[in-house]
């Protein structure tokens, strides 16, 4: 918790209204082995996104961390008002909210939307290259953006890090390939 409490991507893990819930809930995630994807309080709604160590939360996992997480916030009583608490894994376009998610989606497409503009442009799209240096790296189609940075090679892709607190929201995009997966698997379900 103490860590969560200095990080630089609390923004992204508990945007506004939901940074003072982190210290409750992603305690009782990791007491269970889950790790808190992000947490967000939005029109009377505690939206809790969470996963085990390989990514994945099955139904049963949200029915335990909910019941979980309803005991401590009953007892607790964090929020002003009525509420939903709804537990779910962080889904296909997930939000990318700690270095590491940067690393483990290494190669997958995303979109980058920015707090303040950068040469007249908050939001970039392409390949996550991981996470060094405390920035998250992305690809980006040179001859797309090199009008917007004088310096950059616009015959190639370049590489451009952002500081998470640069970051308003970063997720992972279903790139064509990823989609033509899906739809044949859904195809695949349906034809059994």
């Amino acid at each position: 918790t103490e860590t969560i409490e200095r990080a630089d991507n609390l923004h992204l893990l508990a945007p506004s209204g939901a940074r003072a819930l982190l210290a409750l809930v992603a305690p009782v995630l990791e007491s269970m082995g889950f790790a808190l994807v992000r947490v967000r309080l939005q029109q009377g709604v505690l939206q809790v996104m969470a996963e085990n160590a390989d990514g994945t939360l099955g139904i049963d996992d949200c029915e335990a961390i909910s019941a979980a997480l309803s005991a401590v916030l009953d007892v607790e009583d964090p929020i002003i008002g009525g509420y939903r608490l709804e537990v779910s894994s962080a889904g296909l376009t997930r939000p990318l909210t700690r270095p590491q998610d940067f690393e483990r989606y290494r190669g997958h497409q995303a979109r980058f939307l920015l707090n303040e503009a950068v040469s007249e442009q908050r939001q970039f799209r392409g390949m996550i290259c991981g996470f060094e240096n405390g920035e998250a790296l992305l690809e980006i189609d040179g001859e797309k953006i090199g009008a917007l940075y004088k310096s950059l090679d616009s015959k190639g892709p370049q590489v451009l890090g952002f500081a998470l607190s640069q970051i308003s929201d970063a997720r992972l995009m279903l790139d064509e390939e990823d989609l033509r997966l899906r739809m044949r698997g859904a195809k695949h379900e349906l034809d059994k």
